[in-house]
């Protein structure tokens, strides 16, 4: 559904930057396949492999999220998040951080997907 609903869009117009965004059920390579040569932005799911070109990377680097857990905080928001169903209301800290990744094809995945190229992504 979400490869399908990324390749029906068509390219922005000049001077627009379109942004392909994601919940967690979109974390899927179909899509990041899909969206290779556009702009995107997903919350994962999956503690992917990754691949990489140093030795020296130790094993907590090697996956999205363990990687994603030692990078420095660029930026910091705090946000108020309402009572909701059972919750209470509270006060979070939300902190972001990026690196660039190269995310090989599944190796478990569909037949098509397998062999396809990694996707780098920033």
């Amino acid at each position: 559904m979400w490869a399908q609903a990324a390749e029906a869009v068509e390219a922005p117009p000049e001077g627009v930057l379109w942004v392909h965004v994601g919940d967690r059920g979109s974390d899927d390579f179909r899509l990041m396949h899909t969206c290779r040569a556009k702009h995107f932005l997903m919350r994962v799911a999956r503690n992917r492999l990754l691949e990489w070109e140093h030795e020296e990377m130790g094993p907590e680097m090697r996956k999205l999220v363990d990687l994603a857990r030692t990078l420095p905080s660029q930026h910091r928001h705090t946000l108020h998040v309402p009572v909701q169903h059972k919750r209470r209301a509270r006060t979070a800290q939300m902190c972001l951080a990026w690196a660039e990744v190269t995310i090989p094809a599944p190796a478990q995945g569909p037949p098509e997907l397998r062999h396809q190229p990694p996707i780098t992504a920033g």
